[in-house]
């Protein structure tokens, strides 16, 4: 009799043991992925603010991203761009970007692309990762982002974009 009900106990701990390793689930996927957008989109804008305007003729932030598998769940991941005026470097707008990031809260690292090219990552207090690349012999700076991983349910199936 004792083994039975010392079962009873193991099976309700391991049920509500379960429960709560679930807890930490949204009641709605939308409201967290939203979330994630909308910090990874602020993040992004930050970061553009840090250009010079004088150096800027124009801004486009994507409206929509996609959402991807990560580690531990899912992460959105858009992007902003800016189209620099004409005699502006876009390396030199790229490298001075990432000394002023540094400066407002983002950790910077960078690397080379394979075409030997720079890319600076700046990673801000949320864990929002932001990838900066120049492009266009120059004259676009390019930022794709992605943001932390984010816990979704486990049947969950991730719009095209979002």
């Amino acid at each position: 009799m004792r083994s039975i009900g010392g079962g009873v106990v193991v099976l309700a701990l391991v049920i509500l043991t379960g429960c709560a390793m679930h807890s930490d689930q949204p009641a709605d996927p939308d409201v967290s992925i939203a979330a994630a957008k909308k910090i990874t989109q602020a993040a992004e804008v930050k970061a553009m603010h840090l250009v010079p305007r004088s150096d800027v003729e124009q801004v486009e932030q994507l409206k929509t991203g996609t959402l991807l598998s990560c580690s531990s769940g899912w992460l959105w991941s858009g992007g902003i761009k800016a189209t620099l005026r004409p005699g502006v470097e876009g390396a030199d707008v790229q490298k001075a970007l990432a000394e002023a990031a540094k400066e407002h809260g983002f950790t910077v690292t960078r690397d080379n692309l394979l075409t030997g090219d720079a890319r600076y990552e700046l990673v801000d207090a949320n864990k929002v990762q932001l990838l900066v690349t120049v492009y266009d012999d120059g004259t676009l700076l390019n930022v794709n982002s992605a943001s932390p991983c984010i816990s979704l349910p486990d049947d969950f199936r991730p719009p095209a974009d979002f």
